[in-house]
C-alpha cells in the first residue's frame, strides 16, 4: 500500500538534496549537533527545517502543508483540518477564542482541561459550570447528561453556546448528538475537547467522534492514541460548523508559533496516513478479537477491570484496573513501575493503562512483569485508611454552578494557608493535578 503523506515526503526528498542551510534554525540542516554526533539529536535535526521554498507555511498554507490538511480532514469529515504543533491546548485555545465574542455565556462541562479555563480567561467568558455524571465506586466522570444541559438553558437561556469534554482522560463516553442537537435548536456553537479520541475515526468498533455527530469545532491530540510526535494535534471545523473558518485561522496564529516545528507537522501527515491504513486493512471485527483477548489476558492475571454503567461506554485503548479493596491506585502503578512498566495514570482505586492502536498481544514477559506487581500488591500493607478517606471525587456535586474566573495573580502578594484557613480567600494559582490537568480550584 502506497502511503500518501506529502509533507512527510517533501521532508525527506529536501533532505536527500544535502542542501546548504543559510537559513534558520542555528543547526543548519542537522550539521551542528549539539554534545556531539551521537546524541539523540543527530537524526532528528536532519530534518528540522523552516519555511523555505517549497516547504509551505503553516499559517498561510498553499502547498504541502494545506495538502496534508485536506487529507486529515478528508479522513476526519470535517470541513477544514488545522495542524496544531502546540498540543490541544492551543487548539482548545484557538476554537474557544474563535467561537465566542468577550462577555459571552457559555456553559461549560466541569471536569474541562485547564487549557479550555485558560481560555475562558483570556476570551473574557462567562462559564456556567456543569456537572458531569461521577461513578459512584470510582469516582471517574462519566459524561454530561442531557437534562443537566437543559436546566442550565433554563436557567440561562442568553449561553451562546457549549464547551464538552468527550472522551473523559479515562476513554468515558457518552452519546453527545441529544446534547448537539439541543444546543444547535438554541442557536448556540458546540465545541468539543475530543483530545483522547483521535483514533475514533480508524473504525465503527470505536466510539463515534463528536465531529461526525455534528460538533461544530473538535480537537484531537494525535499525539495520545495516533503514532505522532509530543505536541501534534488536529483542530478540527465540523463540515456543517456554525464557526468563521477566518476567525479561528487568526486565533490559531495567535496561539501557534510563527516558526512552527516541522518534524511534528510531518508525524501528523504521517499519523493520519496510518489511521487511513488501519480503517483499511482492519475491521470492527478484529479489533474486537484483539481487544477482547487483551483484556482476557489481564483478567487472567488477576486484575478487575473497571466497565463504565448502561448508558456510558470506554474506548478500548483505556485499560482501567480497579486495586483490590484496601490499596490504592498509587501503590500499584508504584509497582508496574518497578517492573519497568509505565501507566498513564493512577487514582485512589484504578491504575489507566492506554493500549497502542495495533494489534499485537502482549508478550509473556510484560505479562509476567504484570503478574509480579500484582502478587507484590498482595504482599504488602494495604492502604485502608487512604483508601477509605480519600473522597473520590474532589469536585463540586452542585449540577450547575456559575463560575468565576479571574485572572490569575501574577503579581500580588501571596501567602501559604490550610484549607480550612482558605475559606473565603482567593487561590493564588490554579491547582491542577496533572494527569489528567482537570483544575480544583481556579
Amino acid at each position: 500500500m502506497t502511503a500518501h503523506t506529502p509533507l512527510l515526503n517533501a521532508l525527506l526528498a529536501h533532505h536527500q538534496k544535502e542542501p546548504v542551510s543559510f537559513h534558520v534554525p542555528g543547526h543548519k540542516n542537522g550539521r551542528i549537533v549539539p554534545y556531539g554526533e551521537k546524541t539523540m539529536f543527530a537524526s532528528i535535526l536532519n530534518y528540522d527545517f523552516t519555511e523555505i521554498p517549497g516547504l509551505d507555511d503553516l499559517h498561510a498554507p498553499e502547498g504541502i502543508i494545506e495538502e496534508a490538511q485536506i487529507l486529515a480532514s478528508s479522513f476526519y469529515q470535517s470541513s477544514h483540518t488545522f495542524f496544531l504543533t502546540g498540543g490541544s491546548t492551543s487548539g482548545n485555545q484557538a476554537m474557544i477564542l474563535g467561537a465566542f465574542e468577550k462577555g459571552a455565556v457559555v456553559l461549560v462541562q466541569r471536569d474541562a482541561h485547564v487549557s479550555v479555563i485558560n481560555a475562558i480567561r483570556l476570551a473574557g467568558l462567562k462559564p456556567i459550570f456543569l456537572m458531569p455524571a461521577v461513578d459512584e465506586h470510582t469516582g471517574l466522570t462519566l459524561g454530561l447528561d442531557i437534562q443537566t444541559v437543559k436546566r442550565a438553558y433554563a436557567l440561562y437561556p442568553e449561553a451562546k453556546g457549549i464547551i464538552l469534554t468527550s472522551p473523559s482522560y479515562f476513554g468515558i463516553v457518552s452519546s453527545l448528538g441529544d446534547i448537539i442537537s439541543l444546543v444547535h435548536e438554541k442557536e448556540g456553537v458546540v465545541l468539543v475537547d475530543e483530545a483522547h479520541g483521535a483514533h475514533f475515526a480508524v473504525s465503527d468498533y470505536f466510539p463515534t467522534s463528536s465531529l461526525v455527530q455534528g460538533a461544530d469545532a473538535v480537537v484531537h491530540s494525535a499525539h495520545k492514541t495516533l503514532p505522532a510526535m509530543t505536541m501534534g494535534a488536529y483542530l478540527h471545523i465540523g463540515s456543517a460548523s456554525r464557526l468563521s473558518f477566518e476567525a479561528v485561522q487568526a486565533a490559531c496564529a495567535i496561539f501557534q508559533s510563527s516558526s512552527p516545528s516541522y518534524p511534528i507537522m510531518a508525524s501528523l501527515d504521517g499519523a493520519r496516513q496510518y489511521a487511513l491504513d488501519q480503517k483499511k486493512q482492519i475491521s470492527p471485527e478484529q479489533w474486537d478479537e484483539h481487544f477482547t483477548g487483551t483484556e482476557q489476558a489481564l483478567e487472567n492475571i488477576g486484575f478487575n477491570l473497571y466497565v463504565p454503567p448502561v448508558p456510558y461506554h470506554k474506548d478500548p485503548l483505556k485499560c482501567i484496573i480497579k486495586t483490590p479493596p484496601g490499596y490504592t491506585g498509587w501503590q500499584l502503578a508504584s509497582l508496574l513501575e518497578e517492573e519497568g512498566l509505565y501507566p498513564e495514570l493512577s487514582t485512589v482505586k484504578t491504575v489507566l493503562l492506554i493500549l497502542p492502536l495495533e494489534r499485537q498481544a502482549w508478550t509473556e514477559e510484560t505479562k509476567n512483569k504484570a503478574s509480579r506487581a500484582l502478587q507484590k500488591l498482595t504482599q504488602t500493607t494495604p492502604a485502608e485508611n487512604l483508601y477509605n478517606a480519600m473522597p473520590l471525587s474532589p469536585i463540586t456535586d452542585k449540577l450547575i454552578t456559575e463560575g468565576r474566573i479571574v485572572p490569575v495573580v501574577f503579581h500580588g502578594k501571596q501567602k501559604e494557608k490550610t484549607l480550612t484557613e482558605a475559606e473565603y480567600c482567593r487561590t493564588a494559582v490554579d491547582i491542577i493535578p496533572y494527569p489528567p490537568g482537570v483544575p480544583l480550584f481556579f
